[in-house]
């Protein structure tokens, strides 16, 4: 008899393997990808480049460190789009999702102490669309409840387990989504930026820029550089060289990226806010399903492709039961910047080559 067929018939070794399974999370990942997918997510795994492993030889354009997957890659163009002119402005929204199974183990979190001067620049991380979005984006969401500190807790007093009571599990899978993102954001800031590059050349908007900036003597190094070229200039140059419908013609469209970083827990396990006194006590506990976790990255200087100069990364965190819940936050949190940047855009159209002009040497 070939070997599988000895151990399926062995009620004790299927029963090991399916225990086994579950433990790994791949049922909860399951049920996380058909949530997704049925609110129009196209949703697949995230092979990406960690360059922090112990390997000195490592390049994300060479392909050098260590591949790893991420559980989740749920991409989904908005059906709700931001035309101006002739130029449709598409929206993807991008989750990338960790499922943390555990058969014990619920997240205890804290709320945050000073919520309203939280750092939330990145919620949503935005992959391109700087110049066309309104900012801050955290202004179309209603955020759940944020939180800066976390625990994992496994309430069966006589647990005495490795790990219990800290925030072990949360921590590693931060620092591994925070890789992915990297890697994430390197890759689509390449493709959109020959994709920008190519608009930029049709139109000859960057070739027009570039010869006004030699005639005025403005140092090489400084080319596309937003920041350090008075606002004034560039829409000037802007209206006096190009015709508002003319130009929208040569950008037919414009997709914008924004992603938001998910850990997802099995439905059985509970996110619980610890309700504190006045002298900072846990005076009680309550079942919130989904939080806002602040996470800060001991190594936030590695990361400064997805954290810009901010030290923190806002996580989504909910338990499969929420999911939905998360999902229609993003959904009408979209709908509602979609709606800011149309009437953005209708009052000066010149946003669109301000974004070709000055996204096309993004990193």
């Amino acid at each position: 008899m070939d070997d599988y067929k000895k151990w399926l018939a062995s009620n004790e070794a299927k029963r090991f393997v399916i225990d086994n399974v579950k433990k790994s999370g791949i049922p909860l990942e399951l049920r996380a990808r058909r949530v997704l997918k049925n609110n129009r997510f196209n949703v697949t795994s995230l092979r990406y480049l960690d360059i922090d492993s112990d390997t000195s030889d490592v390049d994300l354009d060479l392909g050098r460190g260590v591949w790893r997957e991420l559980d989740l890659l749920a991409t989904r163009t908005e059906e709700t789009t931001a035309n101006i002119g002739k130029c449709e402005i598409r929206f993807v929204t991008n989750i990338l999702g960790e499922c943390k199974y555990s058969s014990e183990k619920d997240v205890l979190v804290f709320e945050h102490l000073d919520p309203e001067n939280a750092d939330l620049s990145h919620f949503p991380l935005l992959v391109n669309g700087q110049h066309i979005l309104s900012t801050p984006l955290r202004t179309n969401f209603s955020l759940p409840l944020l939180v800066e500190r976390l625990i994992e807790v496994n309430a069966n007093s006589a647990s005495k387990e490795k790990g219990n009571f800290t925030d072990m599990a949360m921590h590693t899978a931060s620092e591994q989504m925070l890789s992915a993102l990297r890697y994430f954001l390197h890759r689509w800031r390449q493709i959109i930026r020959r994709h920008y590059m190519d608009a930029g050349k049709a139109s000859l908007i960057r070739e027009k820029w570039d010869n006004l900036l030699k005639e005025k003597k403005v140092p090489y190094e400084e080319f596309g550089s937003y920041s350090r070229v008075p606002d004034s200039f560039i829409r000037n140059f802007l209206k006096e060289d190009f015709e508002s419908e003319t130009m929208l013609q040569d950008f037919p469209f414009i997709s914008i990226h924004t992603c938001f970083p998910l850990m997802i827990t099995d439905e059985s396990r509970g996110i619980i806010r610890a309700k504190l006194s006045d002298s900072y006590d846990v005076v009680d506990l309550e079942d919130v399903g989904l939080c806002i976790y602040t996470y800060v990255s001991e190594n936030a200087n590695r990361y400064a492709a997805v954290l810009d100069n901010a030290f923190v990364l806002p996580i989504l965190i909910c338990n499969l039961a929420n999911l939905d819940s998360v999902i229609r936050l993003i959904s009408q949190g979209m709908n509602n910047a979609i709606e800011q940047t149309r009437k953005r855009l209708i009052e000066n159209p010149y946003l669109i080559p301000r974004e070709i002009l000055f996204s096309d040497k993004v990193n």
